[in-house]
């Protein structure tokens, strides 16, 4: 594709446009939606064929064919390193002490949540 086909695609395509891929296989370009998952602000977004949830604060990501599994995954992942960070909570580096910190006000607001 040429420069000036390629700068054209581009300002057509839009937020909601449908683009393809390869030979026929649509996709849609969407937006990063900003959602929270028990109190943790994530961003939610859809590639086509997979939601992604992720997050600034402590870097994990979660993954779904449905935004309600990517949720789902990304949860997952957030008691996962908070598991591990409390279990190692004696030698932590600094910024791995402040995500044990907050991840600890995270689960104190959610009691129960972890068994």
């Amino acid at each position: 594709m040429k420069s000036d086909q390629f700068d054209e695609l581009l300002r057509s395509v839009r937020e909601g446009d449908s683009i393809l891929r390869g030979e026929s296989e649509p996709s849609r370009i969407t937006s990063v939606e900003s959602i929270t998952i028990h109190g943790i602000p994530v961003r939610a977004r859809f590639d086509g064929e997979r939601y992604f949830v992720s997050d600034d604060v402590i870097d994990l990501y979660g993954v779904g064919d449905t935004l309600d599994e990517a949720r789902d995954d990304y949860w997952l992942a957030v008691q996962d390193a908070y598991t591990d960070l409390f279990a190692h909570s004696d030698h932590l580096a600094p910024y791995l002490q402040e995500q044990l910190a907050y991840l600890s006000r995270v689960f104190t607001v959610e009691e129960g949540v972890i068994e």
